[in-house]
């Protein structure tokens, strides 16, 4: 089951559609009044969701609980693509990379935020209204495909 659901939030990142979730569909922030983020170089992870920034957009993407589930699962982090369009991070806990983490994308031409969280092995997306899709390298395709498996 994990398998088609992460098939379908992969193939679903570079589509403006949202996912479909059990019970309706992914929560949609409109980004309106938000700061905007700029992610900076090579910049760790952990640094980038924590700017004050990402983390305001962050809260109010995926709540204040579903932040402190991504901070807590941090222990192994990675930067899995950084270029002109689109920024993306990983994070997971430590032993525990299938059940518990997160991929976080940034499309900085839409100043839009979507995150993948895996929470006791249960996948979920959620995504701010500018985000159209953005431009994924296919590395990083291949480990959303592979989260929560």
């Amino acid at each position: 089951m994990n398998k088609l659901l992460l098939a379908f939030a992969a193939l679903t990142l570079c589509s403006a559609a949202p996912i479909a979730q059990a019970g309706g569909y992914a929560p949609v922030l409109n980004t309106a009044t938000q700061p905007a983020i700029v992610p900076q170089g090579d910049q760790a992870p952990e640094q980038f969701v924590r700017q004050p920034a990402v983390a305001a957009r962050l809260q109010a993407l995926i709540g204040p609980a579903g932040y402190q589930h991504l901070l807590h699962n941090m222990d192994v982090q990675s930067q899995l693509q950084n270029d002109a369009r689109t920024f993306v991070i990983t994070g997971c806990r430590q032993h525990d990379c299938p059940a518990n983490g997160f991929v976080l994308a940034y499309d900085r031409l839409h100043d839009a935020l979507r995150v993948w969280r895996v929470a006791d092995g249960h996948v979920s997306a959620a995504s701010e209204a500018t985000w159209h899709g953005a431009p994924l390298h296919g590395d990083t395709l291949q480990y959303i495909r592979a989260l929560g498996q």
